[in-house]
């Protein structure tokens, strides 16, 4: 059985606020009914545990972690319930849940441009776009929409049936050695350099064979030592 925590509870403990480390989601994994693929995850960069519902915002947590302009990702980020009650009167649609308890959106995304400027993009997360056939489901996304363009955000919904599966697999593998500490053999150094960057290699192919990208990196090393001499 999933607890139900209240909305005073959640604004007691300052859900929804804050950036980094500090973000506490809306809603946390274990408080909502769930198919067991809702996951807790510690993200590499910030040290958090990231709160993800099911497993199409997994893949959408890997895919945006492994963008190098992303600088935070704060997932259930709840809306104005103002804001969202004003819209769903004015679009003629019943407010979800109830007129007391506040719309979340999965991800809000902070990125680094260029110049250094920092931009934001919200997405709602579906498993595949036949859930657009739900006319209640289309009335959410609507007022989810109208709310981020009140606020000159863009919104975007993206369907985990467009993932590249095989990517999100191998961003996995490489992220759990993100923290060097983990390296005690050649196969986590090599996860270790791809999660930095520090060894490009093809991420979306096919999954990756470290044993066979760890003989090769063996090989080249020696070659430069070879030179050296």
């Amino acid at each position: 059985m999933k607890n139900r925590v209240s909305e005073k509870t959640k604004q007691n403990q300052r859900r929804g606020k804050g950036e980094g480390a500090s973000y506490k989601p809306y809603i946390k994994t274990r408080e909502v009914p769930s198919t067991g693929t809702g996951r807790i995850l510690k993200d590499k960069i910030t040290g958090r545990q990231m709160h993800l519902l099911s497993q199409a915002e997994v893949y959408t947590y890997y895919l945006l972690r492994w963008d190098d302009s992303v600088v935070d990702i704060r997932e259930q980020y709840p809306l104005e319930l103002e804001d969202t009650l004003k819209i769903a009167d004015h679009l003629g649609y019943k407010h979800p849940h109830d007129r007391k308890t506040s719309m979340t959106t999965d991800f809000l995304v902070t990125y680094r441009e260029k110049d250094g400027t920092k931009t934001y993009k919200a997405y709602s997360v579906k498993a595949s776009k036949e859930i657009l056939q739900n006319d209640r489901t289309v009335e959410i996304q609507r007022i989810e929409m109208a709310c981020w363009n009140l606020k000159g955000i863009p919104f975007e919904i993206v369907f985990k049936e467009d993932m590249n599966r095989i990517k999100v697999g191998n961003i996995e593998a490489v992220m759990d050695y993100w923290d060097a500490k983990k390296i005690k053999t050649d196969i986590d150094m090599i996860k270790y350099l791809i999660a930095h960057k520090k060894m490009i290699v093809d991420m979306e192919t096919a999954p990756l064979d470290f044993t066979d990208i760890a003989r090769a990196y063996r090989e080249t090393e020696k070659r430069k030592q070879d030179r050296q001499k």
